[in-house]
């Protein structure tokens, strides 16, 4: 975190993800407090009042997510609430823009850009920004190192395996 003082540098790896590699050390990882969860108590915050499909798609992500073991907490339920807000908020934007085009016209006859595309940028980054911090890019998951320690051949990942099958298609 650019700016304040003692947390820069890159993210912290989760104390699960420490646990997994081996390097998990009590002077800095065992401070923590292990919040018990199991996924049928994972359920979206009310105060985040989702739609139904938005509902559906925190079920899916939680579902695929917890096949890495360690990866969720109760405490997760609000920021993957806020992922699946922006993910239907994108999609909605999508249907916009491509009804209505990417850029408008002024009154005087010159083109400009549809104010949806840059909601839609803004809803892009967020949700890129949230699923780094789950490991649910590439990058993201060398650098928490969770696709060595769970190999889909060996333990069934399912989270794996989803991500194999978006790569095809």
């Amino acid at each position: 975190m650019a700016g304040v003082k003692g947390r820069s540098g890159p993210r912290a790896k989760p104390s699960a993800v420490h646990e997994m590699q081996g390097t998990a050390r009590k002077d800095r990882h065992g401070g923590g407090v292990k919040a018990p969860r199991t996924v049928a108590t994972l359920s979206p915050p009310r105060c985040l009042k989702l739609t139904a499909a938005e509902k559906a798609v925190f079920r899916e992500v939680v579902e695929l997510l917890d096949s890495v073991p360690g990866l969720l907490a109760d405490v997760d339920a609000f920021v993957l609430g806020l992922l699946c807000e922006k993910v239907a908020e994108r999609n909605e934007l999508r249907k916009i823009l491509k009804k209505e085009g990417r850029t408008c016209e002024s009154k005087n006859g010159a083109p400009y850009q549809h104010p949806a595309v840059g909601q839609l940028n803004g809803a892009e980054k967020m949700i890129l920004d949230i699923a780094r911090d789950y490991g649910m890019n590439p990058v993201a998951r060398d650098r928490l190192d969770v696709a060595a320690k769970t190999s889909t051949v060996e333990t069934g990942n399912r989270f794996e395996q989803y991500l194999a099958a978006a790569m095809n298609c």
